[in-house]
């Protein structure tokens, strides 16, 4: 599976936002991805609004080099018309970001009263960059009274010469509440920088935000998806 971070900015023009349901589908020059619904933000609770951008996480299948996106909506609900001002996608493991630029309605009231677009990569932008690697972490928090935390749980891997940057394992505050409780495990696909076929330790903690976050850590398991890499 490849990971694409969807990034939708919704204009800033008076009624730009929408509450209708917005899909998306990715083509490549192997595979397309289906129609994806963007249900879940991870940067807003209330997506879609007026001058904002919005981050979602498409799972698909490798469809080879961006080519194009539909992105569209059912035009359901009050107040279905939108005002996208672009999209831009980000694969770290391929180490490839596209821009798609919009700058229009999806209404039936507005412009040409389209509810769905065809965007093409805007030409010469694609950035390059040093892939990420796709691993895979469970945690473990102890049975034990008040184990589980609210905080912002963070790791660093560390390879024989090389280390990952610190990252989060939760994007926000809605997804820190739903995990890390007690007896529970917990199981995350992140992407960072490639430390080698080795994983010689890790570092994890938190920022002790919030009530009660004081947090009791069984155990960790690591796994480099892309060769087999192990440590607990």
């Amino acid at each position: 599976m490849t990971t694409y971070h969807v990034y939708v900015y919704t204009g800033d023009k008076s009624g730009a936002g929408t509450d209708a349901d917005v899909y998306i589908q990715l083509f490549g020059d192997q595979d397309d991805t289906g129609t994806v619904n963007l249900k879940s933000s991870k940067t807003h609770k209330n997506k879609f609004e007026r001058n904002q951008m919005d981050e979602f996480v498409v799972q698909a299948v490798d469809i080879g080099e961006l080519q194009k996106i539909k992105i569209g909506h059912n035009n359901a609900n009050l107040g279905g018309a939108w005002f996208l001002d672009k999209v831009e996608i980000d694969c770290p493991s391929l180490g490839k970001k596209w821009y798609f630029l919009c700058g229009k309605w999806l209404a039936k009231d507005e412009d040409d009263g389209l509810l769905e677009r065809e965007l093409l990569p805007r030409e010469d932008s694609t950035e390059d960059y040093t892939p990420y690697t796709p691993y895979e972490i469970t945690v473990y928090t102890s049975d034990i009274s008040s184990a589980g935390t609210d905080a912002d749980v963070f790791v660093v891997l560390f390879g024989k010469e090389k280390s990952t940057t610190q990252k989060s394992l939760c994007a926000n505050k809605q997804e820190r509440k739903q995990y890390f409780e007690r007896k529970s495990v917990d199981k995350f696909v992140i992407e960072l920088e490639d430390v080698g076929d080795t994983i010689e330790k890790i570092r994890v903690g938190h920022d002790g935000a919030g009530f009660g976050a004081g947090w009791h850590l069984d155990k960790i398991e690591v796994r480099r998806l892309k060769e087999s890499a192990k440590v607990s």
